[in-house]
C-alpha cells in the first residue's frame, strides 16, 4: 500500500461516521458474547475477518480462532504463514489452523475440481460443534454481495439458526459483527491498528484461502497468474479445467 492511500485511510479513521460504525461492531460483539458461552471464531486471514478478530480480541484477548486451510492455500497466498505468525506474536489469540488437503493429497489425486469443491464448501460447518460451540462469528460485510444485504435486512447482524436445520448450525447463534462496515471502514481499521494483510490485496479487493467458484468468478486465478505464475501453474496442472479462469 502506497503512502498516499495509507494516509487516506488514516484520515477516514478520524471521521465520526467511521467511529460510529466501529462502535456499532463492538456493540454487536458485546451483545452476542452475552448470549453464548463458547463461540466459534471463523478466521480466513482476509481483511474483513482480520478486523472482526481484532475487535473480538479487544473483549476476549485469549479467544480461540480457527482458520481452515488446504493444500492450495499457500499457493494462493505465499505470505499466509507470515500473517499467521503476526497474530500469534502480536496478540494473545489462540489461532488454530485446521489443515485439510483435498487438492494435492494422494487420496484425492484423481478428483476433479467440482468433486473437491463440493466436499469443502462450508467446511467450517463440520467443525462448529467439535468443542460444544454455541455461536459462530463470521467476518462478512452486507454490502459485498446483494444476497448478503437481503439476509441482513431480514435477520440483522445477530440471529439464531433454526433448531430444525439438519446440520451443525441448528440452534447456533450467527454473529456478523462487521456486517455494516464499508470496505473503507475496514481498511481504515486495519491501517490505524497496523494489522497486516495479504499481498494479494495489492491487486484485488477480495481474497480467499481456498479455491472456490465465487473467488474464481471475481478473478482469483487471474490475479494469481499475474502475481505468482508458478503458483498458478501448479494449480492448473492439478486442475486443468481451471486454466480458463486465468484470464
Amino acid at each position: 500500500m502506497d503512502d498516499f492511500t495509507r494516509a487516506g485511510f488514516l484520515a477516514h479513521s478520524l471521521l465520526p461516521v467511521y467511529k460510529r460504525h466501529i462502535e456499532q461492531a463492538r456493540g454487536y460483539i458485546t451483545e452476542a458474547l452475552s448470549q453464548c458461552d463458547n463461540p466459534y471464531i471463523a478466521f480466513s486471514g482476509g481483511k474483513d475477518s482480520a478486523a472482526m478478530l481484532h475487535l473480538i480480541a479487544e473483549q476476549i484477548p485469549t479467544v480461540d480462532a480457527q482458520i481452515l486451510t488446504g493444500g492450495e492455500s499457500r499457493l494462493l497466498h505465499s505470505d499466509l504463514d507470515e500473517i499467521l505468525q503476526w497474530w500469534r506474536r502480536e496478540t494473545s489469540i489462540n489461532l488454530i489452523e485446521v489443515f485439510v488437503d483435498r487438492v494435492f493429497s494422494t487420496e484425492w489425486s484423481s478428483a476433479t475440481f467440482e468433486e473437491m469443491y463440493l466436499q469443502f464448501q462450508d467446511e467450517w460447518n463440520k467443525y462448529l460443534h467439535d468443542k460444544g460451540h454455541d455461536a459462530v462469528f463470521i467476518g462478512l460485510r452486507r454490502k459485498e454481495a446483494s444476497h448478503r444485504d437481503l439476509v441482513f435486512r431480514r435477520f440483522g447482524a445477530i440471529h439464531r439458526y433454526s433448531e430444525k436445520r439438519k446440520d451443525s448450525r441448528a440452534g447456533t447463534l450467527l454473529v456478523l459483527p462487521v456486517s455494516n462496515l464499508t470496505a473503507v471502514d475496514v481498511w481504515a481499521y486495519l491501517v490505524s491498528n497496523e494489522i497486516p494483510t495479504f499481498d494479494a490485496y495489492e491487486s484485488s479487493n477480495r481474497t480467499k484461502t481456498r479455491l472456490g467458484k465465487t473467488a474464481m468468478g471475481y478473478g482469483q486465478l487471474a490475479e494469481l497468474r499475474m502475481r505468482d505464475p508458478a503458483a498458478f501453474n501448479a494449480i492448473v496442472a492439478r486442475f486443468p479445467e481451471l486454466r480458463r479462469f486465468g484470464g
